[in-house]
């Protein structure tokens, strides 16, 4: 509730507000203004790409909320959890258990890195720390932005082909 209040976030973002039916009213708009060359691009592990460190540094809350609740590093993955509702042996369980385990050793630090994906607040912490991009980039055409999804909208191929080249710097950089 915090973040929804306090989030300067940019017109052209979508995802916590005015969702789904606003960004297609845009993409529609922006079709028949004669926007008609587009490109989506998504993030690749957007969420996880962030920085944990600096995060609290862009957002509008103490940066003891930030590290406590918003981060992943502070989830609580335990094998043994999952376990706990499976009906096996208990051999069968310490073997599981086991190879859980290594599974874990190798993908926890990826896990723990950034915020969590589909976390009720994820999108917006998303789209607050993603608002920054839209603004700088080139004004030739119009963004639709949803989470960590741009729709990239021109009226010509080379005018596109500018704003995704700025885009992939700006995150980049970002």
């Amino acid at each position: 509730s915090v973040l929804d209040i306090l989030a300067d976030l940019h017109p052209s973002q979508f995802a916590v507000i005015g969702g789904r039916n606003k960004a297609y009213r845009n993409v529609l708009g922006a079709l028949k203004d004669g926007y008609i060359h587009v490109i989506q691009v998504d993030i690749k592990d957007c969420f996880s790409s962030f920085n944990g460190e600096r995060i609290s540094d862009n957002l509008p809350v103490p940066p003891g909320v930030t590290r406590n609740v918003l981060l992943s590093r502070n989830l609580n993955l335990n094998p043994g959890n999952l376990l706990d509702i499976l009906s096996m042996s208990h051999e069968d369980k310490s073997v599981v258990f086991k190879e859980v385990s290594g599974l874990l050793d190798t993908f926890v630090p990826k896990v723990r890195s950034g915020i969590p994906q589909g976390s009720c607040v994820s999108s917006l912490v998303a789209e607050i720390l993603l608002a920054s991009v839209i603004p700088v980039l080139p004004e030739l055409g119009r963004v639709v932005a949803y989470a960590d999804n741009f729709l990239l909208m021109a009226t010509n191929t080379d005018d596109l082909a500018t704003m995704k080249q700025a885009l992939g710097s700006v995150l980049q950089n970002h």
